[in-house]
């Protein structure tokens, strides 16, 4: 079967490289100067060393390498991954370009932004199964109103904790029955060190509404840190030296950072990597501090695209406990998915219904039958496979008991876990990231 799409990465040759909800239910709308600390910092010349081991080997993932015919092979270069994300960009509408915005935005354009979502009208319940009050509902609506002004200044931020942007400017949750789980109003948490703009500020100044890469929405304030300094802001927003967390959630300093997060590099020892982290000043304005990220919980630039490191990093999030656009530390199918191939330089859309179409060389398979399906896969290419309103990450095939094995997070109430399919009937899109074979 030939893959007939027009996409520089379906068919490239694996070359080595020198590296230095299912979010179905939302819709993409998507400092003190003087008191920040120098980042002029640099990384010494000398030829950096090795990186170490990633953890101990999962058996897992010992099990499934051992089938492939070369687990160690680089699928693509850091320039292919690239030339990946400037075509998914074009493909979609979901991934946001920051860098084009102006100084200013119109009052127009902002409450076009804003008017994409609305405090729900119908009846919603919190955390306690109570219904929400009209009068608490009224209380958000006002802090969504701008105002009269003409046009608002567009401020520079980045995110110094792990924060929920939200659908609207509120922390209860908005849930559609009583014993529905589910927050309708969370899009998804942002990671330390994400670069937003800010455009609005509520009246109470509790929220920002800011625009990410992935989504605008609501932010709390105080998870975010606002700088006049561009220099400081793109130290962290396209860093030149940098490091990629790659445990799934690393915890230092009351800050939790998300496997994929990028920080600058400031210096390399023995033990581990010296980088910035971004922090909130008294006043919310960007400063730094520096941390030491032991070798094992981060790499030097990003990891190298092979098979074995797509699995060892898919498997660390195993045992992770679900959560919906990744509320309480959690994380759900398509941020499962997103965070995995960020370790290797990837920028998927943030949710399955806009990483299902352009993810690898996307192959539509609805409506087709197990068979065809099954031929469609191949367990030596990393592949997203996705079914409706949900993404996993495919393993292989185990032909002792004639079963396709993946790994995903599969809702709320559970962990990122492994689960086998005797069937694929059902699944709408296959895709494979790198190298699709020909027929």
């Amino acid at each position: 079967m030939l893959c007939v799409l027009s996409l520089t990465s379906c068919l490239r040759e694996a070359t080595p490289i020198r590296n230095n909800e299912a979010h179905t239910e939302q819709t993409a709308v998507s400092t003190t100067e003087t008191d920040s600390q120098d980042t002029s910092a640099t990384v010494t010349d000398t030829e950096p060393e090795p990186d170490e081991p990633q953890g101990e080997p999962n058996a897992q993932v010992v099990k499934w390498t051992s089938r492939h015919p070369s687990p160690t092979t680089v699928i693509m270069t850091a320039d292919e991954i690239e030339a990946e994300n400037r075509r998914m960009a074009k493909e979609t509408d979901s991934l946001i370009d920051i860098f084009s915005f102006g100084d200013t935005v119109s009052a127009a354009e902002l409450q076009s932004l804003i008017g994409r979502h609305s405090v729900p009208p119908e009846e919603r319940y919190d955390s306690d199964g109570a219904p929400i009050p009209k009068e608490h509902k009224e209380k958000i609506k006002k802090r969504m109103n701008i105002g009269d002004a003409e046009s608002f200044k567009t401020e520079h931020g980045i995110m110094t904790s792990r924060g929920n942007l939200r659908a609207v400017p509120d922390k209860k949750p908005y849930r559609k029955s009583p014993d529905n789980l589910y927050d309708s109003i969370q899009h998804t948490e942002l990671a330390v060190g994400t670069p937003v703009l800010v455009l609005y500020t509520t009246y109470d100044s509790e929220y920002y509404f800011l625009v990410s890469g992935s989504y605008s929405g609501w932010m709390k304030t105080s998870d975010v840190a606002l700088s006049d300094d561009i220099d400081l802001w793109m130290s962290f927003a396209a860093p030149e030296r940098f490091v990629c967390m790659t445990d799934a959630l690393y915890r230092d300093g009351g800050q939790s950072f998300d496997m994929g997060c990028v920080l600058p590099l400031v210096s390399r020892g023995q033990g581990g990597y010296n980088v910035l982290s971004p922090v909130r000043n008294e006043v919310g304005k960007l400063d730094t501090r520096e941390l030491c990220v032991p070798k094992g919980s981060a790499v030097e630039g990003y990891l190298p695209y092979t098979y074995e490191n797509y699995l060892n990093q898919a498997f660390k999030y195993e045992g992770t406990e679900y959560g919906w656009g990744g509320l309480d530390d959690g994380v759900d199918c398509s941020g499962f998915v997103l965070n995995v191939f960020k370790c290797f330089g990837f920028r998927f859309p943030r949710d399955t219904k806009d990483q299902d179409r352009v993810v690898g060389c996307a192959l539509d398979v609805a409506g087709q039958s197990h068979s065809y399906i099954a031929a469609s896969l191949d367990g030596n290419v990393p592949t997203v496979v996705y079914y409706p309103g949900h993404t996993l990450l495919y393993i292989g095939f185990d032909e002792s008991d004639g079963k396709y094995y993946f790994i995903h997070a599969p809702k709320i109430g559970e962990k990122v876990t492994v689960t086998s399919k005797s069937d694929l009937s059902g699944m709408t899109y296959i895709g494979q990231v790198g190298e699709y074979p020909v027929t």
